[in-house]
Parts: structure tokens; C-alpha cells; sequence
């Protein structure tokens, strides 16, 4: 029976470092990607969707008057 418990610290020693740097990838991707969306939007900080929004509404107006 000593063999079967063995077994499954051999196991749990080769497979939990294999599971926590797919985890730690995972988080560094999600850090990238959110350090990522808040550089865009810093950049973009002009754009304004309401005006933008209103600007296709009298876009469609002037289209269907027309």
C-alpha cells in the first residue's frame, strides 16, 4: 500500500509545477493585456462615443431625406 501513496507524491511533485506556471501565464498575459487596454485608452482619451453616436444619427437623417 506504501507504493500506491508514493506513487501519487511522485505524481503531485511532477504535475504541480507544470499546473502553477500555466496559472502564472495566465495571470501575466491578463496583467499584460489590462496594462495593454489602459495605455490604448489613455491614448484615445479624445473619443467621445455620445458625440460620435449623435454624428451617425444626423448622418442617417440627411441620408434618408434624401
Amino acid at each position: 500500500m506504501r507504493k500506491v501513496k508514493a506513487e501519487f507524491t511522485v505524481e503531485a511533485a511532477l504535475v504541480l509545477p507544470i499546473v502553477l506556471l500555466v496559472f502564472v501565464e495566465v495571470m501575466r498575459q491578463g496583467i499584460d493585456l489590462c496594462v495593454e487596454v489602459k495605455e490604448t485608452m489613455a491614448n484615445e482619451s479624445a473619443y467621445n462615443a455620445v458625440a460620435d453616436f449623435r454624428q451617425r444619427q444626423l448622418w442617417n437623417r440627411f441620408i434618408e431625406q434624401r
